[in-house]
């Protein structure tokens, strides 16, 4: 469904393939794979909980977005956030149940963790409109 959706703004499949990953990408997936890989399963479960409570809203604005500015029209270029729009509602109710029923103990370690979640989301937001600043005052 990415590939899709990387067709219909006009990516290739090499840029796909052999483009390294941004470093604020980078960053979130390695704080997401500590969390989940050596913190409770409350701290891993809550992280979870955060980053797809926002994913169904975040789908729909892209794809407003990308019809609206990139006319990106066909089901097929939007299908991958179609998906997440629809699908992330359960994953989110899910989370959240198994927290409701599960996350006892340490509160304020399982917030820090969520919260060290949120920040390495937002970096990675933040590395991409860094770069996409230098990469305009460069003249690119």
């Amino acid at each position: 469904l990415w590939r899709d959706f990387a067709a219909a703004v006009g990516v290739c499949e090499d840029d796909i393939t052999c483009c390294p990953a941004l470093p604020g990408t980078k960053a979130v997936v390695q704080t997401f794979r500590e969390i989940c890989g050596d913190r409770s399963v409350a701290e891993a479960v809550a992280a979870l909980y955060a980053y797809e409570s926002q994913v169904p809203e975040i789908a729909t604005t892209k794809m407003e977005g990308l019809t609206k500015y990139y006319g990106v029209n066909a089901p097929r270029g939007l299908a991958y956030f179609a998906v997440h729009e629809e699908t992330d509602k359960l994953h989110r109710a899910a989370w959240r149940e198994w927290l409701e029923e599960h996350a006892e103990g340490d509160e304020e370690e399982i917030l820090k963790t969520t919260n060290e979640a949120l920040d390495a989301l937002w970096g990675a937001l933040d590395a991409v409109h860094c770069g996409k600043a230098k990469a305009k005052a460069a003249g690119n």
